[in-house]
């Protein structure tokens, strides 16, 4: 699909920051464009709305470089190996939440978000694994604990924003996005290896939309319909908006 004029400024913006992405540097927002969509000049527009976002640049501007790292070993099948750790020190929501827990498959990257709160022992934990990632995934073989949580710092930092104290109920958002991205390493993204195929989001109902209007060729309906049509993705997709009546 080849979108005109200022559809393709929505486009960008909707890649980088709408409702199921993830505030992702260049490249990842390119991959997910590619996937559906094609135009001249593509990176450079990515380049310069990305360059210019202001929750990524506040976010990057107060992460640190890493240290050197030992490779672990390479694990072969989805969920025998898995990497453990906690993001600490985040606000306090009205859930009483203050960490969380973050659970790697080593071969597939997928990753699981678990909100929690510090002064949990290890009973509590033991437990959110067991509801969270056993339940889901059976016993792995080997667990590790991974320190290399800054991507994911970053990521909630220009995601949440303003939303401090509800943090916990964009995590499933924040994990949605960073599962359904193309991973460095793999070159694929962690949905596709662990489950042969990446699922659907409202990319898709943009496409369809599109379509329909390339055929119309009503320029001045563009705008009204996208717009129309990320209104109610944000409704669905936030979590503040409830007893939605359709």
């Amino acid at each position: 699909c080849i979108p005109q004029g200022s559809i393709r400024k929505i486009l960008v913006k909707e890649s980088h920051e709408g409702g199921l992405m993830g505030h992702f540097g260049i490249e990842k927002t390119l991959l997910l464009l590619k996937e559906k969509f094609f135009w001249p000049h593509k990176k450079r527009d990515v380049q310069r709305f990305c360059s210019r976002c202001i929750a990524c640049l506040q976010a990057k501007s107060t992460t640190k470089p890493h240290g050197l790292y030992t490779p672990l070993p390479i694990s072969n099948a989805p969920w025998v190996d898995i990497s453990m750790d906690f993001v600490l020190g985040l606000p306090r929501t009205q859930r009483g939440n203050d960490s969380i827990f973050v659970v790697v498959d080593r071969f597939s990257k997928m990753t699981h978000f678990i909100s929690c709160h510090k002064v949990g022992d290890a009973s509590n934990i033991a437990k959110l694994f067991f509801q969270e990632v056993v339940r889901l995934h059976g016993l792995p073989k080997t667990i590790m604990s991974d320190r290399d949580v800054k991507s994911l710092r970053a990521t909630l930092r220009a995601i949440l924003k303003g939303n401090k104290k509800s943090w916990d109920d964009y995590l499933p958002h924040v994990e949605f996005a960073y599962n359904r991205v193309v991973h460095k390493t793999t070159k694929m993204s962690p949905f596709e290896i662990a489950y042969g195929f990446n699922p659907l989001t409202p990319w898709i109902c943009y496409l369809f939309l599109i379509l329909l209007l390339l055929f119309t060729k009503k320029e001045h309906l563009e705008l009204t319909l996208l717009r129309s049509c990320m209104r109610g993705f944000e409704i669905i997709f936030n979590p503040k908006q409830k007893n939605i009546q359709i």
